[in-house]
């Protein structure tokens, strides 16, 4: 023990072991001093001098400490006389099957304070049917008497009584389990692709998942520590590199793995799903390569020729996929046989050859040369975390730059909604103004090919309860130097919805018109922004974050295109469309200790594949923090229909074109008499009226590049809104 100098001398006593039950000595005491002038000298009423002392009967004991000077403090506390042992109330509660018979588990060797009772332990009266040891538990079988909580009486081996309470729930029903998305593999390989899925389970029931081959060797298999809060939430598990051969997805309610040491009166009630990774038969080839600008034009990778990053790969036969990482390098097995690579990039067209005649067991070298002299596109994203009264937000932006030609000067500009108060950015804008935000050379620059910089601005809402239900815009914009191809992309924007309460973990599509959160319009939508949002609410730090997100059929993987972040992570496709998002060491702290940072996302865009009226693009995500079970977010769903506006109240429809435009956009559909232009936070920027014909033709060449609302008001009174941007 240590002092503090200078300090009075103080002794005290923690009670470890505060009980003596039936009279047993079961105290536990551990003395403690501070101040004086150490080193310090220990004796106990009971003539022991150790700074703990155990195995106490009932009775006062007292600590006197004498500290070098011969200064005296002293402390005492009393171990009492108990005639049962206290009341233990076991934390956890167990699944059971309808067949079988509910049960209860209790330990039999147990470190830590206490006091414990002296094994054996016998459970008796009423619920308990019999018991058995299994290792270092107690399996307590109990009469099937329904849902509810029951005492459980125990006495221990010198005869002194005990009892806990005991949840039982109902008897499990098991949710069905799918398997989906089958692909066969080499004889040699690991290639084989399937999607288990086992959907939500209504009430407090926990269930185990495994999934095996059929030499019990596990491929999956959900965590062991049971008590998952709420019951079983649901698990979609996608597997792309499984070999040839039977496979079984079981489920059963062993949510604490006990099966193995526990007899079999607890009735392990299963349900399982076989599935078969076909065999095709042949050995597998290895291709790996470098995806690269072919500046000279000889389909040669040169040293000093750029390499292309982030990219998804397309290989057929297979209908599979596979990407670049930061490096610009790809991995992939193949089947043998010709082979074609096509990279799928956004503004680079592939060049030269993508073919390869793959070979069994071996590894080949096929690097794909894409053209050189791609025009500048560069392109803004933006994310944003949920959004309460009187609490802090964050947006994530992420400006890159897709080709290999220079951008020039660049300027980044976030046009926060005007009801958020503006807390600090990383980095440090060039200028602050109001709730425009500005960064701009030296302070942001883009000087490397295929850059791409992140930024994260910190925000509060005012605490009023009415913002529920209101709708917070933000606007990013890029601008660049040099003439950029597609300026459409140089703006992005976010609307979130302010809640009350909120499910942390969740998946949001925005399409590219912006008109509506639940129909992709087919004449007029290209595109949907997803965002992935979620946040660490367990009680630790989580060190490592995995998103798992299996594109369904009606999106294309080839037009995948990865945005804003809100960590640094890594991202691949492989398989059929599996997207895998990996933060590691993210060290995201739980919500308790610093609720502003325990949030994150990521975002990406990506076109459908051809859609008619009435298709549905239903698309959810597994959220894994570390190694707990996965958390599915509810799905995000679009339903594919015709629609070219967006109407607050009538029947007809305004239509305004081209959209975006660069100048004049002329209106049909309505017949309006009055329209305005209004900036995002609804200050008035443009007014037309008519008195004696519809407005056919507006001239907005005067605004600035950027994301407005025209308001339309027709005849009869009714009025439409349309979200437009001018270039």
């Amino acid at each position: 023990m240590s002092g503090q100098v200078g300090l009075a001398l103080t002794a005290g006593i923690q009670v470890n072991v505060g009980l003596a039950p039936c009279g047993q000595p079961r105290g536990n005491l551990q003395g403690w001093a501070t101040g004086g002038v150490p080193p310090y000298t220990v004796s106990w009423s009971n003539g022991d001098t150790s700074w703990i002392i155990e195995d106490l009967p009932a009775g006062n004991y007292v600590l006197t400490v004498t500290d070098d000077e011969g200064t005296v403090a002293t402390a005492n506390a009393d171990i009492v006389f108990s005639a049962t042992y206290p009341t233990m109330d076991p934390v956890v509660s167990l699944s059971y099957c309808g067949s079988g018979a509910p049960y209860a588990v209790f330990p039999r060797f147990q470190d830590g304070q206490g006091p414990w009772p002296v094994e054996p332990t016998t459970f008796s009266g009423f619920p308990v049917v019999g018991q058995f040891p299994a290792g270092d538990w107690w399996g307590i079988e109990l009469t099937n008497m329904g849902a509810g909580v029951y005492q459980i009486d125990y006495s221990d081996a010198v005869g002194c009584t005990g009892m806990f309470n005991w949840t039982v729930y109902d008897p499990v029903t098991f949710p069905g389990i799918m398997v989906s998305g089958i692909g066969g593999s080499c004889s040699d390989g690991s290639i084989g692709t399937a999607t288990v899925e086992v959907p939500f389970l209504i009430g407090e029931n926990d269930l185990h998942l495994k999934v095996r081959d059929a030499m019990g060797n596990v491929f999956y298999e959900t965590e062991c520590l049971g008590e998952n809060p709420g019951g079983w939430n649901g698990v979609i598990v996608p597997f792309t590199s499984l070999p040839p051969g039977d496979y079984w997805a079981v489920l059963d309610v062993d949510e604490y793995c006990l099966f193995d040491v526990l007899p079999g009166f607890l009735a392990n009630c299963t349900d399982s799903v076989m599935f078969t990774i076909p065999d095709l038969g042949i050995t597998c080839g290895e291709v790996v390569g470098a995806l690269y600008v072919d500046a000279d034009g000889d389909c040669t990778h040169d040293a000093n020729e750029n390499l292309v990053p982030h990219t998804v790969i397309a290989v057929d036969p297979g209908n599979t996929y596979t990407s670049t990482g930061s490096n610009g390098w790809y991995s992939t097995g193949a089947l043998p046989g010709l082979a074609t690579f096509a990279a799928q990039h956004p503004v680079l067209a592939q060049a030269c050859p993508g073919d390869v005649d793959v070979v069994s067991g071996t590894t080949q070298t096929l690097d794909l040369g894409m053209s050189p002299d791609a025009p500048l596109d560069a392109v803004v994203t933006i994310g944003g975390s949920p959004m309460r009264p009187g609490m802090q937000a964050s947006y994530w932006i992420q400006a890159r730059n897709l080709s290999d030609a220079a951008t020039g000067t660049v300027t980044l500009t976030v046009d926060l909604d005007p009801v958020l108060n503006y807390i600090g950015a990383t980095p440090t804008p060039t200028s602050v103004v109001g709730t425009t935000l500005t960064w701009t050379d030296p302070d942001f620059t883009m000087n490397t090919v295929f850059e791409q910089d992140q930024f994260h601005v910190q925000v509060s809402l005012p605490p009023d309860p009415l913002l529920v239900g209101t709708v917070m815009s933000t606007t990013a914009s890029l601008a660049v130097q040099n003439p950029d191809a597609d300026p459409v992309n140089n703006t992005a924007m976010v609307n979130t919805t302010v809640t009350a309460s909120l499910d942390p973990n969740d998946k949001l599509a925005r399409t590219s018109s912006q008109g509506s959160s639940e129909n992709y319009y087919l004449d007029l939508d290209e595109w949907i922004d997803y965002t992935i949002r979620f946040q660490n609410t367990g009680t630790d730090t989580a060190f490592n974050v995995v998103i798992i997100d299996s594109l369904p059929p009606t999106l294309d993987p080839t037009t995948l295109l990865v945005g804003a972040t809100s960590h640094p992570m890594s991202w691949s496709i492989s398989g059929p469309g599996v997207l895998r998002f990996h933060f590691p060491d993210i060290l995201l702290p739980d919500s308790t200790t610093d609720e502003p940072k325990s949030h994150g996302l990521v975002t990406f865009r990506i076109m459908p594949q051809v859609l008619t009226p009435g298709t549905v693009i239903e698309n959810e995500a597994g959220i894994y923090f570390d190694f707990n079970d996965p958390v599915i977010t509810e799905p995000s769903v679009l339903v594919a229909e015709f629609s070219t506006g967006v109407e607050e109240h009538g029947a007809e429809v305004m239509i305004i074109f081209p959209n975006p435009t660069m100048g004049i956009i002329t209106l049909t559909g309505a017949e309006l008499i009055d329209a305005r232009v209004l900036s995002l936070d609804g200050k008035l920027l443009y007014t037309a009226r008519s008195a004696t014909k519809p407005i056919a033709t507006i001239d907005l060449s005067g605004l600035s590049p950027g994301t407005y609302l025209l308001e339309g008001k027709s005849a009869d009174g009714n009025r439409r809104t349309v979200r437009f941007t001018k270039l």
